[in-house]
């Protein structure tokens, strides 16, 4: 477990720790902080996922400097946000299946159009 530490004030790429939240379960028991990201969504994170210098010495799983939203990306075919699926694990192609199986049918084509012009004299 980390030694605990004050982190309220601080900021964290798009993550500005509001809060102490009390004791997790999880990861070994650690500290949990209230944060706000700039969009203005609220979520707890536990110490051990923060960016702090402390942890950075040592990198362990997954840091959270914003929210799920936030940590998204336009999908390549609609341009809808793509969030993080489930408990933030994970990334996903596209915004829905529909827009998975458009994606992959396009690329689909492009792969049999490249290996037709690859066959031309």
């Amino acid at each position: 477990m980390p030694p605990e530490i004050d982190l309220t004030g601080r900021v964290f790429g798009r993550l500005t720790v509001i809060a102490k939240n009390g004791r997790t379960t999880s990861y070994g028991g650690c500290a949990v902080y209230r944060c706000r990201c700039e969009c203005g969504t609220e979520l707890d994170v536990p110490q051990k996922r923060l960016p702090y210098a402390e942890y950075l010495r040592r990198p362990r799983g997954r840091v959270v400097d914003a929210c799920a939203v936030c940590r998204g990306r336009p999908c390549p075919e609609c341009g809808a946000m793509i969030t993080l699926t489930g408990d933030g694990h994970g990334r996903r192609a596209a915004c829905s299946p529909a827009c998975a199986d458009a994606r992959r049918t396009r690329q689909g084509r492009e792969l049999m159009r490249a290996r037709r012009l690859a066959k031309l004299p």
